[in-house]
């Protein structure tokens, strides 16, 4: 991002120093002066356009997706390996009707 409006500011307030007081010259010194209000909006913008980027570098998740996906399957293999032991303590268990003598 190119930061020229220091020196452009620098030369736009010479212009307003050297200009004349005369009532002509009104719309100039207007002009000059409006320039430089836009000059200062543009550069606060800029810096407010600079602290948003450092603040979303900061804020950005540096994770690998590689890694994310890694540790999505280690947790499904986990839930899968909880399931299946489930499942083998229910199947193991007695039922009601194996007490019953007939």
């Amino acid at each position: 991002m190119k930061n020229n409006t220091k020196t452009t500011r620098s030369h736009l307030s010479e212009a307003l120093r050297h200009l004349p007081h005369d009532f002509a010259l009104n719309d100039v010194r207007y002009n000059i002066q409006a320039a430089i209000t836009q000059l200062d909006s543009v550069n606060k913008k800029r810096v407010k356009r600079e602290i948003n980027r450092q603040q979303n570098e900061l804020v950005k998740p540096s994770v690998d997706p590689q890694l994310t996906l890694n540790i999505l399957d280690s947790m499904i293999e986990n839930e899968k390996a909880r399931l299946e032991e489930l499942q083998n303590q229910r199947n193991a268990e007695p039922e009601e009707d194996d007490f019953l003598i007939t």
